[in-house]
């Protein structure tokens, strides 16, 4: 379960760059009960798949990948205008730091969102041109929509252009593990003490994995 504010960030951007009546038509083609999400609601995941596409067949113009990334920059650009932006903005100064603290920014909304079970973010190579990204959850299919997110944040709050590719899928049956390559402006790695190259991490049952750490479900 997710909660509303994922989709109601999604309505708000459909609205905002395609217009009412298309998302009008998502809401009719998907037989929803009421036009607009409850932020703090809870709602199936599949939802946010279900209309990237749904808007994918009716404007024709991109795929299903194309407006899950899209939603995840409507998440930022949504999250941004109720003023979550301050907790982003503490990150640090650069991306890097950001990407090095996604994890303790989910902690920090937890007393907004009790219920919210977040991924697992880590970073385990960089360079000055980027870095490894690894991002683990139960949740299926949203690798285009973290893609969005990243960029989006990059652009938004420290001014850069991001580069982000899926460069493997270690995803098992039980959660995904997706490893981006992430590429962006890291020339302050050198400033600071690197994340070592090809940590070894100790191999643990997923049943442990999972009790270790909260995901969304």
């Amino acid at each position: 379960m997710i909660y509303g504010i994922l989709l109601e960030s999604c309505r708000d951007g459909i609205c905002h760059t395609y217009g009412s009546a298309t998302w009008q038509r998502v809401v009719e083609e998907l037989n929803f009960e009421s036009e607009s999400f409850t932020t703090l609601g809870r709602y199936d995941e599949v939802l946010v798949e279900r209309i990237a596409e749904c808007l994918a067949e009716a404007l024709g113009d991109g795929g299903i990948d194309f407006y899950m990334q899209f939603f995840g920059e409507c998440f930022v650009t949504f999250f941004t205008n109720y003023g979550y932006d301050k907790i982003l903005r503490v990150a640090g100064r650069h991306f890097r730091d950001f990407l090095l603290s996604i994890d303790q920014l989910h902690d920090s909304n937890r007393f907004s969102f009790p219920k919210m079970k977040s991924p697992l973010f880590h970073v385990t190579e960089e360079d000055e041109n980027g870095a490894v990204l690894h991002y683990k959850s139960k949740r299926r299919g949203f690798q285009q929509y973290i893609i969005g997110q990243l960029r989006a944040c990059g652009h938004r709050f420290f001014k850069q252009e991001i580069l982000v590719r899926v460069q493997d899928d270690l995803s098992s049956n039980e959660y995904s593990h997706i490893v981006f390559r992430v590429d962006f402006n890291n020339t302050s790695a050198s400033k600071t003490k690197r994340i070592l190259p090809n940590p070894k991490l100790s191999d643990v049952t997923s049943s442990t994995f999972f009790k270790v750490r909260s995901f969304e479900v």
